[in-house]
């Protein structure tokens, strides 16, 4: 027998519960736009991992390997930056504050995956700083492309931004 479930929140529990719906249907619902949070968070990584992925083969980073590295980093930043923004985003009440712990919050990632890539990356010599100024630089131009992709992409789909 198949069984689905509307996902509804709430308030008292401070979770999302299950509750049994037609067949076939899966929805989740909360009035503070959990689900605009979540379909947005999950549009921004996708394109972060293209961006960030592609550009790493531009810039030889091609094993498997590393991809997988790039990707997992990719994975946890996001997270962490989308968490973040989330706590703070709630307390802020202007643009402007919102803006500038994006900002802030978007140099740590930069910062967190440049020292990941320079001293972790694999396939890499972690003792040549030629070999980790270069990985550096390509964090630092990833998180840059990324970030303006993400910028004119929010143009096209503002639900994601």
């Amino acid at each position: 027998r198949e069984v689905s479930c509307v996902f509804v929140f709430c308030p008292e529990a401070q979770s999302v519960q299950p509750i049994p719906s037609p067949a076939g249907e899966i929805t989740l619902d909360k009035a503070d736009g959990t689900h605009q949070q979540i379909v947005g968070f999950l549009g921004r990584l996708c394109i972060t991992l293209i961006i960030e992925l592609a550009l790493a083969w531009g810039w030889k980073y091609r094993k498997g390997s590393q991809l997988l590295f790039i990707g997992v980093a990719n994975l946890v930043t996001q997270c962490l930056l989308n968490a973040s923004l989330l706590y703070w985003g709630a307390r802020e009440t202007s643009r402007g504050a919102i803006i500038f712990w994006y900002i802030l919050l978007e140099l740590a990632v930069t910062g967190i995956e440049a020292a990941a890539y320079a001293y972790l990356l694999p396939g890499t010599d972690h003792k040549d700083p030629a070999v980790r100024r270069h990985a550096a630089l390509y964090a630092l131009s990833a998180n840059l492309l990324s970030f303006l992709g993400g910028l004119a992409l929010s143009e096209v789909f503002p639900i994601l931004f």
